[in-house]
């Protein structure tokens, strides 16, 4: 077969792929291998097809065998890394793309995709870099301005962000990826309504996003808007059945809602999110799924915060109850004082040696196991209880404090996704020094050492069982939603509990109450951000006594 024989069958097989007509374009690019099988044309575009087909193993194949008989060619190196990088294989992607740009290194296209590729690999400065060249080659590319942003987000430049997506949108109004990217930043930013009003844009333009349907569904659920938040996850995952981020964050919402049965399966899904894949644990060991036990020994690991291994080693009484022996490994801050908790056999640091046993489950996935609903929550309180000896010590050291003594927590972990919004600044809970009467204020923030706005005792802090000590000697605890809220309500000591406007999933909603801790009383913020009418009413708490 000649090449201008080949060539015009190729150009109908093109043809028909543009169009659409990919059976028929699969039987064009079959027909040209079959006379000459070292066609780089024909391999490479039939590896897109299968590509696009769903087969990536075959597509793989197929694209490297059309640049081993065409190195220089740049758009099957392209169309190599796309296709490797779909299929997670994101070091080689990035080489195929890099092969790309050696290629042609007049290509915005190309550049910007492996800048793609580089952020994906955790490289954001090679990334902006690479979205930065390609902006000099074809200012007019969307696609490197939207790219760009991203890069510059992960880098912290969120004003340059900003721009770097707004300029994407300028030049393509109803860019569908450059507005969920700029709602996600608006997001970041506590911009809600902005965002909101970003990914819904987006959907207008593209219908079939699913990220823009689960990022709109996110902001509605920290608008404290359920509902409309299960609405739009049902429809991303209408078009995605298998994406963990909005079946997670789905179950998030149903549980704020109380609708727990439907809210504990979605939560299941954690485990398929890219930050909680690494902390799934394998074991040789079965998984226990809540039956009947006869003398068998249970590991129950820890799982996320601390406050988390808190609330829910609240259900290891009921595993024993099943007939178990159970075994706790958690938290070396928590080893000493989880050892107080009933039905444990045995306490193990996380990361140390394991002892025997025959099934294993982790914290939080007790409460599906075991059928928790709204009006069966384990409300046993106290099922902490604090070291007598250690309580001896605080009450000494506190002896010469006059009046009530309330311990204050007003930040939690810097790293946890919503700290911004949960945690506040010392200086906004001045107004309770502010009260009459005699009271004294003592620090819990661990590691504090800071200048505070009001008088306040701080203290050293060791692990949880010395916190637990001083919290039982205290006569309120008024805390940020962070652990020692948790362990305020597990030892049923008194306390208030700050919330932010759409608080986390376990305080519930509108509610002033605690059914996981009957000793705690919640106060929520009326509108995002508003922390001052929070205190205030926890000032009015504290005068009434």
């Amino acid at each position: 077969m000649t090449a201008h024989q080949i060539d015009t069958p190729f150009a109908e097989a093109l043809a028909a792929h543009q169009a659409g007509r990919l059976d028929e374009a699969r039987r064009g690019y079959d027909d040209i291998l079959q006379g000459d099988p070292l066609h780089a044309g024909a391999l490479h575009l039939l590896g897109v097809l299968s590509h696009q087909s769903g087969h990536a193993a075959g597509a793989i194949d197929l694209v490297r065998r059309a640049v081993e008989v065409k190195p220089d060619y740049a758009e099957a190196h392209a169309n190599l890394g796309v296709i490797l990088q779909a299929a997670g294989h994101l070091a080689e992607a990035e080489e195929s793309l890099r092969n790309a740009v050696v290629c042609d290194p007049g290509s915005a296209q190309h550049l910007t995709c492996l800048g793609v590729a580089s952020q994906a690999n955790g490289k954001a400065a090679e990334a902006a870099f690479c979205h930065r060249h390609a902006l000099r080659v074809d200012a007019g590319h969307a696609d490197a301005w939207s790219n760009w942003g991203i890069a510059l987000k992960s880098l912290g430049q969120l004003d340059e962000a900003e721009r770097a997506y707004r300029r994407a949108l300028a030049l393509r109004p109803g860019h569908a990826d450059a507005l969920v990217n700029l709602g996600t930043l608006l997001e970041a930013r506590d911009r809600l309504d902005e965002a909101v009003d970003c990914w819904r844009q987006a959907l207008d333009s593209q219908p079939g996003h699913p990220d823009a349907w689960s990022n709109l569904a996110n902001a509605l659920q920290a608008l404290d808007r359920p509902e409309e938040a299960v609405a739009a996850y049902d429809r991303a995952l209408a078009l995605v059945p298998q994406h963990p981020e909005a079946h997670w964050n789905r179950g998030l919402a149903l549980l704020s809602m109380g609708r727990f049965r439907e809210g504990w399966r979605e939560y299941e899904w954690r485990w398929r999110r890219p930050d909680m894949v690494t902390q799934a644990r394998e074991f040789l060991q079965p998984p226990w799924m809540g039956q009947p036990l006869d003398g068998e020994t249970v590991l129950l690991h820890a799982e996320q915060g601390l406050g988390d291994s808190l609330q829910f080693i609240r259900y290891a009484p009921m595993v024993a109850a099943r007939g178990g022996r159970v075994v706790i490994e958690t938290h070396a801050e928590l080893a000493r004082l989880c050892a107080s908790a009933a039905g444990i056999e045995r306490i193990v640091v996380r990361g140390g040696p394991l002892p025997p046993f025959d099934f294993h489950a982790p914290l939080l996935s007790l409460p599906r196991l075991l059928g928790t609903e709204l009006e069966t929550i384990p409300a046993d309180i106290p099922y902490l209880e604090a070291d007598p000896a250690a309580r001896s010590r605080w009450r000494d050291r506190l002896a010469g404090l006059p009046g009530r003594r309330i311990g204050v927590v007003w930040q939690g972990s810097p790293t946890h996704a919503n700290d911004r919004r949960r945690s506040l600044a010392l200086a906004n809970l001045a107004p309770l020094a502010r009260l009459g009467g005699s009271i004294s204020f003592v620090s819990l923030q661990k590691g504090f050492t800071g200048e505070a706005p009001f008088p306040l005792e701080a203290f050293p802090l060791g692990d949880f069982a010395d916190t637990a000590a001083l919290v039982s000697e205290l006569d309120l605890v008024i805390a940020v939603d962070t652990a020692v809220a948790h362990l305020t309500g597990a030892l049923g000591r008194p306390g208030f509990v700050l919330l932010p406007y759409a608080a986390d999933w376990r305080w519930l909603r509108h509610r002033a109450d605690s059914p996981w801790y009957p000793t705690l009383k919640l106060f929520r913020q009326p509108r995002p951000g508003d922390w001052a009418s929070v205190v205030d009413a926890v000032a009015a708490a504290v005068s009434r006594g």
